[in-house]
Order: structure tokens, then sequence, then C-alpha cells
């Protein structure tokens, strides 16, 4: 199965910042026709159009819109990682790793804070995010971070961190729907899900609440979950907690019904267990480490 890939969004963003293709090419050095290319390959892995193509150039898409900010907050991670390795010394063999998409931004961050504190050699990776993990090649990779599922592969596994998940609102929607004390409320609201149904856990204080979840606004990225919910379209269900920080910093989510739980997910790190690096070592013993996982809201545990 064919997937994004980071040059696809490099292309993507461009264009939207420069409102044609042509001109993104110009600006990134390449042909036009390659640009269209990348593109349309990229919105057949999505299956939907990002880009409203017209004589006088592009335009976003509802769902193009909110991929940008997405891609935009990837792409700038992975140039700070990139930013990193522009040192001395001699190059370093690249670090091949696989990252679930939902868990870019975060993993990026990580290994960006990694360089900053290196004083051995600079860290070279090559990056690959994935929306499935059976669409990847494991055997190329070097590191493979996946959630709560480990694959049937022969992989040394480490377990890294527990993601949290909450629930958020804007404080708009709070102050014109009043501010929710009981779980079984959250059923008669609008309510923002990735899924068309499913059913959560609710655990509080020696009890749990089996809810049926029927999104009244369904969306298909972390970044649109967040966004619907800061617009005050209605109550996301299930933003981990680390994606959620900043939109909290800035007063534009809050979170509800913080005395319930949602069930957390496991990130683990899977490592080829025939390939020796010390710099793979390190790096997996820096990420083991959770308190470099958990931001103020205490996403991680």
């Amino acid at each position: 199965m064919k997937k994004a890939t980071l040059l696809q969004w490099k292309y993507f963003v461009c264009s939207v910042e420069k409102g044609s293709m042509l001109a993104a090419a110009a600006v990134l050095e390449t042909d036009v026709t390659q640009v269209g290319k990348e593109i349309r390959a990229l919105e057949h892995v999505l299956g939907e159009p990002l880009l409203e193509r017209s004589p006088n150039g592009v335009r976003p898409t509802w769902l193009g819109e909110r991929k940008y900010v997405e891609a935009k907050a990837l792409l700038s991670d992975f140039d700070e990682l990139l930013s990193q390795q522009d040192g001395e010394g001699p190059a370093s063999p690249a670090i091949r790793i696989a990252i679930p998409t939902t868990l870019s931004g975060l993993v990026l961050r990580r290994l960006a804070e990694f360089e900053k504190g290196s004083t051995t050699s600079q860290l070279r990776v090559e990056l690959e995010t994935y929306t499935r993990i059976s669409d990847i090649e494991l055997e190329s990779f070097d590191l493979i971070f996946c959630i709560d599922e480990l694959p049937n592969v022969h992989f040394v596994a480490y377990e890294a961190a527990e993601i949290q998940y909450g629930i958020f609102a804007s404080p708009k929607f709070i102050s014109v729907r009043g501010t929710l004390t009981n779980p079984e409320s959250l059923v008669a609201l609008p309510l923002i899900h990735s899924r068309k149904s499913s059913q959560i856990l609710l655990q509080g204080k020696g009890e749990s609440i089996g809810l049926r979840i029927e999104p009244q606004i369904l969306v298909n990225s972390l970044q649109a979950m967040i966004s619907s919910a800061a617009e005050g379209l209605g109550i996301a269900v299930g933003i981990p907690l680390w994606a959620a920080e900043e939109s909290v910093q800035q007063k534009k989510l809050v979170r509800i019904l913080p005395n319930w739980k949602i069930p957390s997910s496991q990130v683990w790190i899977l490592k080829h267990p025939g390939r020796q690096n010390p710099r793979v070592e390190k790096l997996i013993c820096y990420l083991k480490d959770g308190r470099f996982w958990s931001p103020k809201l205490g996403a991680f545990c």
C-alpha cells in the first residue's frame, strides 16, 4: 500500500503558501509536473483532494486546510531536528526510524532534544511516518515506534511511555452548554471523534461507565480533532494529553471531566536485533526515560 512521504507534504505545504504549484516548483527548484505528481499521489493516499485547482492557482480544500496545519508542524519539527545535524565532524551512518503519524510531532521533539543534549557525534536520521504498521517494511528500519499492539516480527521491544487521553472543549462551548459533571451527559452533546461509532470506557473513583460514542463531527486526523474542538464545534473525545497541552496553555481548550480516565495506550520502541549501534542504544535509553515524555498536563505516567 502506498504511503505519504515528507517530500509530498513539503510540496503540498509550499503550494498552499505560494498559491500555485508553479510558484512552489520555482521555490523548491524542481519541475511543476513533479510537484503536481507528488501532490496527486498524496491525495490518492488520503482518499480526498487537498487542493482546489484553477487557472489562477490553487487553494486548500476543507481537508487541505487542516492537513496544512498538521503538515506544517511536522515539517517544522523535522527541520529543527535536521538543523542539529549541520555541525562539525564526520557524518555518522543514518538511523532509520519509523513513527506513527499520530505520534510524529511528539517523537520529533524528543529527537531534537536528544540531539541538543548530545556531546558525541552528530545524529543523522532518515524518518518515515506511517498510518498502519503493515504499510512499511519493518526490516529496513533500525527503530520503529508503535502503539499498543506489537507486530509479529523478531524485534526487541522496549516500553517507552503510556499515552493518556482526555475530553476537551473550548471555553466558549462550555460557557454556552455549561460545565459537565456527569459522563452520561456526553451522549446528548455534539461530539468530535475519529471513528463513526465506538465504545469507550470511562473510569472514575471506584466506578466505570461504558459509553457508546456516535460523533456528530467525524475527523480523520488529530490536528482536525483539536481544531474542531477549539472552534467550538463540539466536545472532542480522546485527544492525547500531550497533543492538547499547547491549546490548553493558550486557553483555546479546556479539559472536562478530568476525574474520569479513558484507558491509556502503550508506546513501544522496536529495535532491529541484528544491528549494533551505540548511538541507537543511547537514543533508546533517552527515550525510555519518562521525564522526557511528560508535558505539564501529565500526558504520560
